[in-house]
């Protein structure tokens, strides 16, 4: 059962096939954004086994479609973004302060009893009626100041699960859109408003 509930502050306790090995993008950032607009080329790797193990554990398979659609950065382009939209003297979101991103209204919901839980599709339900964005919506997915993934919103929402094997405090957040959510080690997931 999904719980929901809301908090008075963002308590953070915290192409399989061929990707272009650089994408340059006209961003135009979210409303009250510190940047109005910028020129941002981002870098990727190809997906690995290595480093990307959590997209490829066979007890969460990813299909061979979203993991094409999904985009490893590279570690300079993830520090690009994070110094640019997240810290920059603070590498990880663990180590963000609770008013970082404050909460849109203190909502929240548990992700981790839907996480065991295959059948389940009620955590995904809320983030799509939170989120309300387009399925082709790009996302970053952030774990630290070096580590970040770009995808598709759909692709997000069918695969979150893989997302969540390192749940230290990571964002999901996108360059056009001012929500954002955080999930907590806890189990937690806040809705956000980027600042």
């Amino acid at each position: 059962m999904l719980q929901i509930g809301t908090a008075s502050a963002c308590a953070i306790e915290m192409k399989q096939s061929e990707i272009p090995a650089s994408t340059s993008s006209r961003i135009q950032s979210a409303p009250g954004d510190r940047a109005l607009s910028r020129h941002i080329s981002m870098k990727y790797r190809s997906p690995n086994q290595e480093n990307d193990w959590n997209f490829y554990v066979p007890d969460c398979p990813v299909s061979a479609a979203c993991l094409s659609q999904i985009h490893p950065l590279t570690e300079a382009s993830a520090n690009e973004l994070w110094r640019e939209f997240i810290s920059s003297d603070i590498f990880h979101p663990m180590q963000l302060s609770g008013d970082f991103w404050p909460t849109d209204s203190g909502i929240f919901a548990r992700w981790d009893d839907d996480w065991h839980d295959d059948s389940s599709t009620a955590f995904v339900s809320w983030l799509r009626a939170a989120l309300p964005w387009p399925d082709a919506t790009p996302i970053i997915f952030t774990w630290s100041a070096s580590s970040s993934v770009e995808t598709s919103w759909a692709v997000f929402c069918e695969c979150w699960r893989n997302f969540l094997f390192d749940d230290e405090g990571p964002l999901l957040w996108s360059l056009e859109q001012a929500q954002a959510v955080q999930f907590s080690p806890q189990g937690l997931a806040y809705l956000c408003r980027r600042a």
